[in-house]
C-alpha cells in the first residue's frame, strides 16, 4: 500500500500546468509558510521606517519655489570678427575682421611720426618730430589682446567674454616709447645754442665829457633734465605741441645802468679868460690838458703839481703875468693858477675832500673870494682825495669860442637827493692899499719924460677877509640841509700901478 501511495503523490507533483499540479505547489507553499511570514513582517517594518523618515524630511524641506524663466540667449559666437564692445584707443572694433581692425588702427596712427614738438625761447625756436626721436607703439600687442576677448579659451569662457562685453565695454590704450639717446642728443643741441656766459656792460670815453656805453646781457643755462621732464609726457602720449623753455638766468656783474650811475656829472667850474694874453691862455690850456681824460680811482689822492709837472719853457709854458707877492709880474707859466682854481672849483662842487689848498696873496677877478687855489713850483700845491668809492673822470680844457677855462668831474654821487653849491661871504672889505707900484713906460705912449708926473695905469684894490662854505641842499625842495666851512682867507690889498716916463728932455 505504501508504494501505491507514493506513486500517487509523485504523479500529482509531476503534472503539467497549474491545474495539473496544484497539490504539489500547495504543499510547497505550506511548507514555506512560516519562512515567508517572517520576511513579510520585516518588509512591513522597513516600509514603516521609510515612511517615518519621509515625513520628517518633508517637514524640514523649504517651501517650493516657482520655476525661473530661462535668460534670453546671447547671439551665437562669431569667431571671424572682433566681439562687440571692445575698442583700441577709442576705435570700436566690433564686427571687424583682424585685417580690417589692423588697417583702422594703423590709419589712426599714421600721422604720429610727423607730429612736431616745438621748443621756444625768446625769439628762437627748435622743432623736432616724433619720428626724429624714434617713437614706437604697442598697437600690435593691443590688437592681439582685443582679439583674445571671445576668441580664446573654452566655449564657456568665450561665451563669458561676450556676455561681459555686452554689459561693459573695454577700451585698450596704446602706449608709446622713444629713443632716449636721440632725444638727449637733440636737447644737447638746443642747450649749446642757449647756454651763454653773461656779458658785462662797458663804458668808454669817446670825447671830452662824453661817454659811450654797451649794454649788458644776461647769461643762460638750460637744465636738460627739466626740459626732458617737460617734454616726456607729450611724447608718451604721442602728442605734438609747444613748450616754452625757462633756462636759469645768470645776471651780469656790470650793467649799463650801473655804469651810467657812476658817470654822473658831480661838479663843474668855468672861469673867464677875458683880457688874457695868448701866452697866458696857452699856459692855462697846457695845465688843464694834463687833467683832461684823467681817471682817479677810489681813495686816491691827486696832486696838481704832480699831474701838471714843473712849469718850464721846455714843457711848453710861456711867460705871462702872474702874482709875485703883492705885485704883478711876468714869469714862465703865468696863468697856471687860473687852471688850478678852475680844477678846485669843480672839486669842491663834487664834494671831494680837499687836503691842501692856498689862496692867492691878492684876490683874483675870475672867481669870488675864497674860491681860488694858488699853486707854485716850489711851495704851494692843490691836493684832494677821491672819497666817492668809485672812479672819478676828469675833463678839463679851454673853450676858445667861449673864451673860458672849464673843468668837469664825473663819477658816482654819494647822494642823488642832495645838491652842492658854494657860497662866499666877505667878512671885511675895507683894507686899503698903502703902497704904490711904478712901471717904466718904455714905449712912451702914456708918459714920455722922466720929469712928467706918473700916470695911474691900474688902480689898486683893497684887501679883504672872506670865507667859503660848501652848502648842501635838498634836490626835492631846495631847503638847506647843512653847510661846512671850506676856508677863511685874508687877501692883501693890491697896489695901484703908475707909469713913469723914461726919456730926458
Amino acid at each position: 500500500m505504501s508504494d501505491s501511495s507514493n506513486n500517487s503523490n509523485n504523479s500529482i507533483a509531476g503534472g503539467s500546468g497549474a491545474t495539473g499540479r496544484p497539490g504539489g505547489y500547495a504543499a510547497r507553499q505550506r511548507a514555506r509558510a512560516p519562512k515567508f511570514k517572517w520576511i513579510y513582517a520585516a518588509a512591513a517594518c522597513a516600509v514603516l521606517v521609510a515612511a517615518i523618515i519621509l515625513i520628517a524630511l518633508r517637514r524640514d524641506a523649504p517651501e517650493p519655489v516657482d520655476p525661473v524663466e530661462p535668460e534670453a540667449t546671447v547671439e551665437p559666437f562669431v569667431p571671424e570678427t572682433f566681439i562687440q564692445g571692445v575698442s583700441v584707443n577709442g576705435n570700436q572694433l566690433g564686427g571687424m575682421t583682424y585685417e580690417e581692425a589692423e588697417q583702422a588702427i594703423n590709419a589712426s596712427l599714421s600721422d604720429i611720426p610727423s607730429r612736431e614738438i616745438v621748443l621756444t625761447f625768446q625769439d628762437r625756436s627748435w622743432a623736432f618730430t616724433l619720428n626724429d626721436i624714434g617713437v614706437t607703439n604697442d598697437a600690435d600687442s593691443k590688437l592681439k589682446t582685443a582679439w583674445s576677448y571671445g576668441h580664446t579659451g573654452t566655449d564657456d569662457e568665450k561665451q563669458s567674454d561676450i556676455e561681459a562685453l555686452s554689459a561693459s565695454s573695454v577700451d585698450l590704450h596704446i602706449t608709446y616709447d622713444y629713443d632716449h639717446a636721440a632725444l638727449e642728443a637733440l636737447l644737447e643741441g638746443v642747450k649749446s645754442e642757449i647756454d651763454a656766459d653773461p656779458v658785462d656792460a662797458t663804458m668808454s670815453i669817446v670825447e671830452v665829457a662824453k661817454f659811450a656805453y654797451t649794454d649788458s646781457h644776461d647769461g643762460y643755462e638750460l637744465d636738460l633734465q627739466q626740459v626732458k621732464r617737460d617734454v616726456e609726457p607729450m611724447i608718451l602720449k604721442a602728442e605734438g605741441g609747444s613748450i616754452t623753455l625757462s633756462p636759469r638766468v645768470i645776471e651780469p656783474t656790470i650793467t649799463r645802468a650801473s655804469l651810467e650811475e657812476q658817470t654822473v656829472l658831480l661838479g663843474e667850474c668855468s672861469t673867464s679868460l677875458e683880457g688874457s694874453s695868448a701866452a697866458r691862455v696857452n699856459n692855462v690850456n697846457l695845465a688843464l690838458s694834463s687833467f683832461n681824460f684823467l681817471t682817479v680811482g677810489p681813495d686816491k689822492t691827486v696832486s696838481f703839481n704832480r699831474v701838471v709837472g714843473e712849469r718850464t719853457a721846455e714843457a711848453g709854458f710861456q711867460e705871462a703875468t702872474e702874482y709875485a707877492g703883492t705885485n704883478v709880474a711876468r714869469g714862465i707859466g703865468g696863468g697856471v693858477c687860473q687852471a688850478s682854481t678852475t680844477i678846485y672849483g669843480a672839486v669842491i662842487r663834487a664834494g671831494l675832500d680837499v687836503l691842501e689848498r692856498y689862496n692867492h696873496t691878492m684876490t683874483v677877478s675870475y672867481v669870488p673870494a675864497s674860491q681860488d687855489a694858488a699853486v707854485s713850483n716850489n711851495d704851494k700845491d692843490l691836493r684832494f682825495k677821491n672819497n666817492t668809492g668809485s672812479n672819478l673822470y676828469f675833463f678839463a680844457w679851454v673853450d676858445p669860442d667861449k673864451n673860458m677855462a672849464i673843468c668837469r668831474i664825473f663819477g658816482r654821487p654819494q647822494d642823488m637827493s642832495v645838491l652842492i653849491t658854494i657860497d662866499s661871504v666877505i667878512l671885511q672889505a675895507d683894507m686899503p692899499s698903502t703902497a704904490v707900484t711904478y712901471r717904466d713906460d718904455t714905449e712912451g705912449k702914456t708918459v714920455y719924460y722922466r720929469d712928467d708926473p706918473p700916470v695911474l695905469y691900474k688902480k689898486g684894490k683893497p684887501g679883504m677877509i672872506s670865507q667859503a662854505f660848501r652848502v648842501y641842499t635838498s634836490a626835492v625842495d631846495g631847503t638847506e640841509i647843512r653847510r661846512e666851512t671850506l676856508s677863511t682867507d685874508t687877501y692883501a690889498p693890491e697896489n695901484s700901478i703908475y707909469l713913469r716916463g723914461t726919456h730926458s728932455r
